[in-house]
């Protein structure tokens, strides 16, 4: 097994690679000395370390990939890699073959930290037992055993760990917006939007899909999805879903059901961006 990249994810999926009894392999661009952090946190561990590049050699006789966020798909081994068939996932799809756990997925260019912050609170206060992980600074590796005693997973998800976490399926996925961004890592911006929306793609048929009709783009990839969907807005009434009226947050599930009313002067978050 073949760990590309030593930041966090990095870390715990080497720690993993080990554990599961793995001959690993670990390779970070940086220095020794820049990587004295890893260092001591994978100490002991019987691992073979190529540091101060990426040898493409390295990656051709592996039986798997573990490749951090940050790395770019066009690098030369991972080409290689793809040529052989060799699998190629991130660290939260190490951890999600071995969970079976509703999720609560976000995406988006921003505000994904504090939407999965808030929605992570909201459940623990309503008495679910959940875990926050993700890109929100865990890997859910790093954190796989309260994962397991977890009823919810709420995790927050870059286009990145999107693209290299096939069986990622959430109960529940929300995509915030999307700006241009990463484009030295997706190459174009319609391969960026692409990732994200493959999330949503992936939401289980008995789930939802929450998504952002104000963002248009986003509106029109989510929207016509073979899954059930919800949109949010600041600006406009909806049939369904939830939207902002008269300082008012209004919610309706279902085409002609009941609209709930939550008045926004009872609440301590302030700012449409938080309502």
């Amino acid at each position: 097994m073949l760990v590309v990249g030593l930041g966090k994810s990095g870390i715990a999926a080497a720690q993993y690679g080990v554990a599961k009894g793995y001959r690993v392999t670990v390779t970070d661009q940086k220095s020794a000395d820049a990587l004295a952090h890893a260092s001591l946190q994978l100490e002991g561990l019987p691992l073979q370390w190529a540091l101060g590049g990426h040898d493409p050699k390295l990656f051709e006789n592996q039986e798997l990939v573990v490749v951090s966020p940050g790395v770019a798909p066009q690098l030369e081994g991972l080409q290689r890699a793809r040529a052989l068939n060799i699998p190629i996932v991130g660290e939260m799809e190490l951890a999600l073959q071995q969970l079976e756990k509703p999720i609560v997925a976000v995406t988006g260019t921003n505000g994904k930290t504090t939407t999965v912050t808030l929605i992570d609170h909201l459940l623990k206060t309503g008495g679910v037992q959940t875990l926050l992980a993700g890109n929100v600074g865990t890997p859910l590796l790093q954190v796989l055993e309260e994962a397991r005693q977890a009823q919810w997973l709420v995790l927050e998800v870059s286009s990145f760990q999107i693209e290299t976490s096939p069986t990622l399926a959430p109960a529940i996925s929300v995509w915030l917006n999307v700006t241009e961004d990463h484009l030295d890592w997706h190459e174009t911006f319609e391969s960026y939007a692409a990732a994200k929306a493959r999330m949503m793609q992936a939401t289980r048929s008995s789930g939802v899909a929450i998504y952002n009709a104000d963002d248009l783009l986003v509106a029109h990839l989510t929207a016509k999805m073979p899954v059930p969907v919800l949109p949010f807005s600041v600006q406009k009434q909806l049939l369904t879903g939830g939207w902002v009226e008269e300082g008012t947050l209004c919610i309706r599930m279902k085409s002609g059901g009941v609209v709930t009313r939550y008045p926004l002067d009872q609440t301590a978050l302030k700012g449409i961006h938080n309502w």
